[in-house]
């Protein structure tokens, strides 16, 4: 059974995952850049989102944002059209954050999860660039975005969750 939001002790009827899915698709259209912020966000998501929602749940969180950005059009001007070629390897570095912050949930203390998550991700997203690039499909813009600023994004949603979560302003039960 899905969690539901209370407002005022008084349950509605939207489940955490639809909440879930309408901010990862919402928050590209009102933050819109620059891409570390966007990415923050979205990867703060991802992480806080992770322990609470099951693996079929996850899979639109973790590709709804690159549409939304896509749809959009704004995060990388006119160099957007390019995200067409990184959408799948957006959704699974996405999802490699997720995988290895859970698999690793019982063996390695929180923080030295996201940085490993967090690693994995940004590594994978910069040699897809990198190899796209070389390829002449990708323009250069794409190896920064996709190497430093991924872990930069990722880490910086890491450690606001940790921060949030520690601090018990988050309150994340385990499914």
């Amino acid at each position: 059974m899905d969690k539901k939001l209370i407002v005022l002790n008084k349950p509605i009827a939207i489940e955490l995952h639809t909440l879930a899915y309408t901010f990862a698709f919402a928050i590209p259209f009102f933050i819109k850049h620059p891409q570390i912020l966007v990415g923050t966000a979205i990867n703060f998501l991802l992480f806080m989102m992770s322990s609470s929602l099951s693996k079929k749940q996850l899979i639109p969180l973790i590709m709804l944002p690159s549409v939304s950005v896509m749809l959009h059009g704004v995060l990388f001007g006119s160099f957007t059209v390019f995200l067409l070629y990184l959408m799948p390897f957006i959704w699974l570095g996405n999802a490699m954050l997720i995988y290895f912050f859970k698999i690793l949930e019982k063996k390695v203390p929180q923080v030295f999860r996201i940085i490993i998550a967090s690693t994995v991700k940004a590594m994978f997203l910069f040699s897809c660039a990198y190899l796209l690039h070389q390829l002449n499909i990708l323009p250069l813009i794409f190896l920064t975005a996709m190497g430093i600023v991924q872990f930069g994004t990722a880490f910086a949603g890491g450690t606001i969750f940790l921060l949030l979560n520690h601090f018990n302003i988050l309150k994340i039960h385990k499914k």
